[in-house]
């Protein structure tokens, strides 16, 4: 493919690239293996972030610091196949980017560590910093008007503005979008693409039990795939 009629292959993060949630995996690091149950009912529907944020805060006052934190990324696998499908991308050049609700320290942390980080030509996500005193520092991404979507990030504004910026770079558009998910805030993104592109959804979670809703499935123009490990992903990809 020419650099003006590549394959954009959007990733989430948690649960897709990595099989299991960086937010959640770093409670591992807390004494005892675990963060008071007070804590985690403090959570408020689509206020992930500023719910981490005490997360983070806490595990920083129990002693638990930001190397402590990329320690315990170390243990989180990559989802089976992962690999061999950065593999497959990276010789066909296409452009990979990631869009997560995580945040940049721990995607950078576990990209690096595994040697992929130079794979993405962008990870959009929340962003976060190291303090002088080791506490990792999070933020929202932005903020927007979606009404269906966490307050801190809308992923269809993201990768609408994305693709628009790679029109002005290439003078052309995308010849296909694929994005890789599993989670409700995927839905909103997928039903943004049209039918030449692709959404792969993974089997059993919360975006592919969304679409099993005939109401919500209509609303995705682009062709839907469930998928188990990287391999299926693989498999379709190297089919088109």
């Amino acid at each position: 493919m020419t650099n003006d009629t590549k394959l954009l292959v959007a990733f989430d993060f948690d649960h897709t690239v990595v099989d299991g949630n960086t937010d959640t995996w770093i409670t591992k690091a807390a004494p005892g293996g675990d963060i008071p149950k007070a804590l985690k009912d403090s959570y408020v529907t689509g206020h992930w972030t500023q719910y981490m944020g005490r997360v983070l805060q806490h595990l920083h006052s129990e002693g638990v610091d930001a190397s402590a934190l990329q320690q315990v990324l170390q243990g989180l696998p990559y989802t089976a196949g992962m690999e061999q499908l950065f593999q497959h991308l990276a010789q066909c050049a296409a452009h990979c980017i990631i869009l997560s609700d995580s945040n940049t320290q721990f995607i950078e942390w576990i990209l690096q560590d595994r040697g992929h980080s130079s794979l993405f030509s962008k990870v959009y996500t929340n962003p976060a910093r190291v303090s002088d005193q080791g506490q990792l520092l999070l933020g929202p991404y932005h903020s927007h008007s979606c009404p269906t979507c966490p307050v801190n990030m809308c992923k269809r504004l993201i990768l609408q503005q994305h693709m628009q910026q790679h029109v002005l770079r290439s003078q052309a558009p995308y010849c296909r979008v694929a994005y890789v998910g599993d989670g409700s805030n995927d839905l909103c993104p997928a039903q943004s693409l049209g039918p030449t592109d692709i959404v792969f959804v993974r089997a059993g979670f919360a975006l592919d039990k969304l679409l099993q809703k005939p109401e919500v499935a209509c609303s995705v123009q682009a062709e839907i795939v469930r998928w188990q490990t990287g391999h299926d992903i693989l498999q379709r990809l190297q089919a088109l």
